[in-house]
């Protein structure tokens, strides 16, 4: 009986295009956004419902957005669920694709800092460094752009989304949004942390490491963001920006192209494996971990009179409260259990200038 509430329960969640989890998402503290934006992915991935969700939460955005500059460009439930899912799918890709330029840097014995001020102000050691670090981003826009074929089907799937719903709506915009999408959220975090694909340096290269792959990092944004840079120091890679932002353009041309063929094989590979829903339901726990299921459960919990005040407000448009039957079931669910969370390892993704 209680899998079987537990069932209900997320079923209710993402029914209606996700409106009573899309509700939840406010709620989210920005110290419990990444602990929580994993226990919902377990959800979805226990359903196989994670990139409709993405794409669903996506339309929704773009359609609600008043301006493409600021569309997921800050940390929300959403933009943590994509970077998950994303760092999930694309591992053996990203891997695969940087690390040929990771290793290149291991092995290296070149200087990478630019900024006169931490090198110590030689014209002709800053000259040196600020080649060293053209060539090693070259190395790495080289591996992505010649990357194409081997895209997941589901970062396509994204891109494609992203673009299509921001077109519609700012018809000007054709590759920031998509840039934002596949450098910011997919790729910068595992140039910044090579560890969330797999790659690890050795320990005496890691701190002279960090300041390279920060500045990789940067060029990328800067790229995604369709800006140059302004700081002094930073100038001399614009010309490097240059050089890209049109074959960038191209490749972007072809990530938002759709594998129709792999989407129709997930599709039936889904469909296949939820013919059982009772044996569904039995595993739901063991798929989706008690500890995500009851942090899910506590979380909403606490906010379900906050969901009964919101969708009161739409009852006569919908014609029903779908906060009236999460509330019954909650109630009949009781309090939720405690389960102790195993300890992680934060990753620091932040760049400094």
């Amino acid at each position: 009986e209680n899998a079987s509430n537990y069932g209900q329960f997320v079923d209710l969640l993402m029914r209606n295009r996700f409106s009573l989890f899309r509700a939840l998402e406010p709620h989210v503290k920005r110290a419990d956004l990444e602990r929580l934006s994993k226990d919902f992915m377990a959800l979805f991935t226990w359903r196989e419902i994670t990139l409709d969700y993405i794409k669903s939460a996506i339309r929704q955005d773009v359609d609600a957005s008043e301006s493409e500059g600021t569309l997921f460009r800050t940390n929300t439930l959403l933009t943590a669920i994509m970077s998950s899912y994303c760092q999930r799918v694309g591992k053996t890709y990203l891997k695969s694709v940087l690390g040929p330029a990771f290793q290149w840097l291991q092995e290296s014995t070149q200087s990478f800092e630019i900024d006169p001020a931490a090198e110590g102000g030689a014209p002709e050691a800053i000259k040196q460094n600020i080649f060293n670090v053209n060539y090693l981003a070259n190395k790495f826009f080289k591996a992505i752009l010649n990357s194409n074929d081997s895209i997941p089907f589901e970062i396509r799937e994204i891109a494609n989304t992203l673009q299509v719903a921001v077109l519609k709506k700012f018809p000007n915009s054709k590759y920031s949004a998509v840039g934002g999408f596949f450098f910011l959220r997919f790729v910068c975090p595992a140039v910044l942390a090579p560890e969330l694909c797999d790659v690890t340096f050795s320990e005496e290269r890691k701190s002279a490491l960090r300041r390279p792959l920060v500045l990789v990092a940067k060029v990328l944004q800067q790229i995604a963001n369709d800006q140059k840079f302004n700081e002094p120091h930073m100038e001399p890679l614009n010309e490097l920006i240059s050089k890209w932002t049109v074959k960038v353009h191209q490749f972007f041309d072809l990530l938002v192209q759709k594998d129709t063929s792999a989407l129709h094989k997930e599709r039936d590979r889904v469909l296949e494996q939820m013919k059982d829903e009772g044996e569904m339901v039995k595993g739901l726990l063991d798929k989706i971990g008690a500890v995500s299921l009851f942090s899910v459960h506590r979380f909403v919990s606490d906010h379900t009179k906050e969901l009964m005040v919101k969708f009161s407000e739409q009852e006569k448009e919908l014609g029903y409260n779908p906060a009236e039957e999460l509330q019954e079931l909650i109630y009949d669910m009781g309090v939720p259990p405690d389960a102790e969370r195993p300890k992680t390892r934060a990753v620091s993704l932040s760049i400094r200038k």
